[in-house]
């Protein structure tokens, strides 16, 4: 009886085993298929940024030099390339190819670079400008479309790489000998020691071990500029400028300088700060931004941080299962009306991009190799 009670109890132990086993192989193969799923409807995504014509072409079109449509729906005539070193810069990951833009942007990266030169600053890495001819890239940006975008690397000062920097390599090293890293991982995280983020922590704070006197000189010397419109930076960096402008005499003497407000809070930009100008005088198909907000913009910045913008989610989540429990308690007749709505709206949305599109290609079909 007690052996007939010990096989019932090792069956029930097996079946459990088996139970728990099969349990995780069918979570493990639904976790696998949305990695799939995600990666499959990523990949499609990237696909669809290749269609354009003119973003295949390996050389600069002839003509003169002209932007043409919007700085995230554009494309590029007669771009100049920026040679890959210069007086007080050097343009950096030029395999991506991205180092053609607008003379005007090329003309600005120069000028900027003779000035960094003459304040013997450490060297300005630029980043990725635009396309040989503009337009989408295969990754990575949504902008950059019309020669007028021009991304400067933060970088660290030399106090940062011969200190701070010096201790992170070490420590990468060794993470990367314990996770067996392959090369490319090591080289990118290697990258992004040289090139730190400004930002530190859950909260997004200023990360003092790599701001530097240079990073506030490098961003107002760029935002002074007359050509440029806009400087795009991590909402911790604007605030750490509009406290430094706010603790100086300037302060007293100049209110609402135009050079602030310049500095714009967007996601990202904690590793580069990203300059964009306005469109040229002699590029008549070319579509501004528009006026600058009024004010300093240095209010309200903790909008941008990755706090509120969960906590943002999490509310429309809960207004949309609202908007759901609501849509229920409507008879079938007004449910149908307010879905008709719904489709009409998706259909209008869907209409306006395809003109947009339209629109583009009709405006850069002449670039197409």
């Amino acid at each position: 009886m007690q052996v007939r009670n010990d096989l019932i109890e090792q069956t029930n132990v097996y079946h459990l085993a088996f139970s728990q086993s099969f349990k995780f192989l069918f979570l493990l193969a639904f976790f696998m298929m949305g990695v799939g799923l995600v990666f499959c409807s990523s990949s499609e995504a990237w696909a669809k940024r290749e269609r354009l014509p003119w973003t295949k072409a390996k050389t600069p079109s002839q003509g003169k030099a002209q932007s043409i449509g919007s700085y995230a729906n554009g494309c590029l005539q007669g771009a100049l390339a920026l040679p890959s070193q210069g007086m007080g810069y050097t343009s950096i990951r030029r395999y991506r190819h991205r180092y053609f833009a607008h003379p005007n942007s090329i003309a600005l990266v120069k000028k900027l670079g003779q000035v960094v030169q003459e304040k013997k600053l450490k060297l300005m890495e630029i980043g990725d400008l635009s396309q040989v001819r503009g337009g989408l890239m295969s990754y990575g940006h949504r902008s950059h479309q019309s020669g007028l975008d021009i991304d400067v690397w933060f970088g660290g000062d030399q106090n940062y790489l011969d200190g701070e920097a010096k201790r992170r390599l070490s420590k990468l090293k060794r993470k990367a000998k314990q996770k067996k890293w392959s090369s490319k991982k090591l080289k990118q995280m290697r990258f992004d020691v040289i090139h730190p983020s400004l930002i530190t922590g859950w909260r997004e704070k200023i990360d003092h071990k790599v701001w530097s006197k240079r990073h506030e000189i490098l961003l107002r010397l760029a935002a002074e500029q007359e050509q440029v419109a806009r400087i795009f930076v991590h909402f911790r960096i604007k605030e750490q400028m509009c406290k430094i402008y706010r603790s100086s005499e300037e302060f007293k003497t100049k209110p609402g300088p135009l050079w602030l407000r310049k500095l714009r809070p967007w996601y990202g930009h904690h590793q580069h700060f990203h300059i964009r100008l306005h469109c040229p005088s002699d590029s008549p198909e070319c579509d501004d931004q528009g006026p600058l907000p009024k004010g300093l913009g240095c209010e309200g910045l903790t909008w941008f941080s990755k706090i509120e913008k969960k906590e943002r989610k999490a509310a429309a989540k809960k207004a949309e299962k609202n908007r759901e429990q609501e849509f229920a308690m409507f008879s079938h007749k007004e449910r149908a009306k307010m879905k008709a709505e719904r489709k009409l709206k998706r259909k209008q949305r869907a209409q306006a991009k395809a003109e947009k599109r339209a629109t583009l290609l009709k405006r850069c079909a002449h670039l197409a190799p």
